[in-house]
């Protein structure tokens, strides 16, 4: 091996990458830390291992079938040098899979830039991402999974489609985070109040001044959507009522983010969807996207 380098790599390093040893098969990735170690005192040969050192470190426990293994003093036998790649910042790393994914293709096309509607929801996707990521601490490859999940479903949407990006985004959370939560969406097993309570579950535990008009304008829109599809089941349903007295309409249900405002907020939220022709829509238009049981639009 010292003489085929020297002949054929021009005295320069024969450099061999191992990566994703920390997925494989306990026995396995011991069995390749050996075999690689015979190599270390031939001149010439590079090992770089990109590795989890925690999860291979379960490896190894596992594979010698004791807790008590000190896996950092076992991989010292094999690193010389180690260096930790700094984890990206989450809203830099959610913009960097928004252009990988190619979500321009269908966000900001030429016929949806005509419609003003549209023109903020590059900057809710990757905004909602980045606060419930941030919540989260999902790893970089559940970030790029939800990412991904995204773009598959939006090929179901019609070119000039509403895709109500925060709620969109909030609801594929769901799905991977809490597929118990989201199973009773689907099943409209809440009433409209417990559908809006049971968001303490998926919303940040801490709201910012400058992100709660985007959680409760999210949260409106899921009460709408889903009082619209829970009404099937339940007909004496309210969302609002119109307050003969007042002449006002008033919620008959209480927002879990619009506290400091009492509810004024999301109560005008709301009456603008009831004066819209939001007033049709359902939240199954955004649920059977996500599931992938939509037939692709006929272009």
């Amino acid at each position: 091996l010292e003489a085929f380098i020297k002949q054929a790599n021009n005295e320069k390093p024969l450099i061999f990458f191992v990566d994703e040893l920390d997925r494989c098969r306990p026995d396995y990735a011991v069995e390749v830390l050996e075999q690689v170690k015979h190599f270390f005192s031939v001149p010439g040969i590079v090992f770089v291992l990109s590795i989890d050192k925690v999860q291979l470190g379960n490896a190894i426990r596992g594979f010698y079938g004791s807790e008590q293994i000190e896996a950092n003093e076992y991989l010292r036998r094999f690193i010389d040098l180690e260096y930790t790649i700094p984890r990206p910042d989450t809203a830099t790393f959610c913009t960097y899979l928004y252009h990988y994914f190619k979500f321009d293709e269908f966000i900001n096309s030429k016929d949806r830039m005509h419609i003003s509607d549209f023109r903020g929801d590059k900057q809710n996707i990757i905004k909602i991402s980045t606060i419930l990521f941030t919540e989260a601490s999902a790893t970089l490859r559940q970030q790029e999974k939800m990412f991904s999940h995204a773009r598959i479903a939006l090929k179901l949407f019609n070119d000039l489609s509403y895709i109500f990006p925060t709620l969109y985004i909030l609801l594929i959370y769901i799905k991977n985070y809490q597929a118990t939560l989201y199973k009773k969406i689907r099943n409209r097993e809440f009433n409209i109040q417990e559908l809006i309570d049971s968001m303490k579950e998926a919303y940040p535990s801490k709201i910012s001044a400058d992100d709660l008009r985007i959680f409760t304008y999210t949260e409106a829109l899921l009460a709408f959507f889903y009082y619209n599809y829970y009404k099937k089941v339940d007909r004496s349903a309210k969302l609002i009522e119109y307050n003969n007295e007042t002449r006002k309409y008033e919620l008959s249900v209480n927002s879990i983010t619009d506290k400091m405002n009492g509810d004024l907020t999301f109560l005008s939220i709301v009456e603008s969807f009831n004066r819209s022709n939001f007033d049709q829509i359902e939240l199954d238009f955004l649920l059977n996207k996500i599931d992938l049981l939509d037939n692709l639009p006929v272009q």
